[in-house]
């Protein structure tokens, strides 16, 4: 546990760099939505992999708590 926490601790402090990242679950500047890293667990059915709305989507169930099936409810 300990090599773990000394070689990925990095991993839990703030992001500071202030870069936009597409993949990280977190609406970043220019970003519509943002589903996550790529895999089975994160697909979104509203946002794209490049962190734009699906057609006829208005948000992202993944990015705002209040979004049911692409509509703000």
């Amino acid at each position: 546990m300990n090599a773990c926490i000394f070689n990925f601790g990095h991993c839990f402090l703030p992001d500071t760099s202030g870069e936009a990242l597409c993949g990280n679950l977190r609406l970043d500047e220019n970003e519509e939505c943002d589903p996550g890293g790529a895999g089975p667990h994160t697909w979104d059915p509203c946002c794209r992999r490049n962190c734009r709305l699906r057609p006829g989507a208005q948000c992202s169930p993944m990015n705002h708590a209040c979004c049911t099936s692409g509509e703000i409810k």
